[in-house]
């Protein structure tokens, strides 16, 4: 009597994943997940002051009363704190794009 042989294991199988995930959405999520990590790689040059509230509101979705209470600063502070992230943030795309 001869033996079987083993089917290899996969642990998916990738075209039957990406084709209900469709190339176009297979696409977005690739770009999205560039996009936050070029996101993420700006956020660490910034100082923890500015990156704490710009993370609080834009990721975690905090409102300014929120993140006054968790930072433990004036909600005037955080609206600064915030539009200073941003600036800084925005130096830093326009060097990278020079």
């Amino acid at each position: 009597m001869k033996k079987k042989k083993r089917e290899p294991f996969l642990f998916f199988d990738a075209d039957i994943i990406f084709s209900f995930a469709g190339k176009d959405n297979f696409l977005k999520e690739i770009e999205r997940k560039e996009e936050k990590e070029e996101i993420e790689k700006y956020l660490s040059k910034l100082k923890t002051k500015y990156r704490e509230p710009l993370v609080l509101y834009y990721f975690e979705e905090k409102n300014y009363q929120e993140i006054s209470d968790i930072l433990e600063i004036p909600i005037s502070t955080v609206g600064i704190r915030l539009k200073r992230g941003r600036n800084e943030i925005k130096k830093l795309l326009y060097e990278k794009r020079k």
